[in-house]
Order: C-alpha cells, then sequence, then structure tokens
C-alpha cells in the first residue's frame, strides 16, 4: 500500500499546487476548503492504479494502511509547501518572532491538538474517498 500512498502524496501535492497557483491567479482566497478538495481528487488517483492492478475492492486492511501512508503522505507534502514559502515570503525578522511565538506552552498544545484533530479528519475522509472511488471504478467497469 505504500506505493499507492506515494501516488496519492505525488497527486494531493501537485492538485494542491495547481488549485492554489488557478485561485491566486482568479485572486481569490483560498482556505482549509482547499486541502479537502485536494484530498478528495488525489484519492481518485491511487485507488484508479489499485483497481487496475488487482481488479477488486481493497480490503478493510488495505485500506486502514492506504489511509494511514496517506495522512503521513499529506502532512509531508505541507512540510514540503510551508518551508519554501515561508523562506520566500516571511521576513527573517518574522520567522524569529514565529518561532518565539510558537515557544508558549499554550501556543504548543493549540498546535498539537489542531494536528491531532486534523489527522483524524485527514485519515477519514482519505479512507473514505480511497474506497469510494474504487467502488466507482469497480461499478464502472462492470458489464451493464
Amino acid at each position: 500500500m505504500k506505493k499507492f500512498a506515494l501516488i496519492f502524496s505525488a497527486a494531493y501535492l501537485v492538485i494542491t499546487l495547481v488549485l492554489i497557483g488557478i485561485m491566486t491567479a482568479l485572486n481569490v482566497n483560498h482556505s482549509s476548503g482547499l486541502a479537502f478538495a485536494s484530498l478528495f481528487v488525489a484519492a481518485s488517483v491511487p485507488a484508479r492504479f489499485f483497481y487496475k492492478e488487482h481488479a477488486r475492492q481493497a480490503t478493510p486492511s488495505e485500506v486502514r494502511r492506504f489511509s494511514w501512508f496517506a495522512v503521513i503522505g499529506v502532512w509531508a507534502a505541507s512540510v514540503i509547501m510551508a518551508v519554501p514559502y515561508m523562506a520566500l515570503v516571511l521576513t527573517p525578522i518574522e520567522i524569529k518572532e514565529l518561532g518565539e511565538a510558537i515557544g508558549s506552552r499554550l501556543i504548543i498544545s493549540v498546535i498539537v491538538l489542531s494536528w491531532m484533530i486534523l489527522t483524524w479528519i485527514y485519515y477519514f475522509t482519505i479512507r473514505w474517498a480511497f474506497s469510494w472511488f474504487i467502488k466507482l471504478y469497480e461499478k464502472n467497469a462492470s458489464p451493464a
């Protein structure tokens, strides 16, 4: 399932960057809805590869493994996008201030809690979307 999670991660990164580019070009503010749209669309890519390779639905165990690996990929892609963005947009003083602000126990607690909640939301979104797309591909492949 790692192979499919890597496919998902690459698709997620590309789709997110394309959507950010489009929304920026159109001068539209992007929000967390962008991340969920990217998650949903990106899940269709490995689902398609999985169905082509196995011609069946994924087992619950396979879906769980894929989903956890895919969540790791989402966080990795987020770091890949955030670090260069911060390096290009923020001044050294702003980066220092951000580091000092993050040092607060309250802020760390909020960050950890938010990260945990988002991880679970991402996990269930990816899990549902991956399974749903496999079922869709199976239905479309079946003779009517």
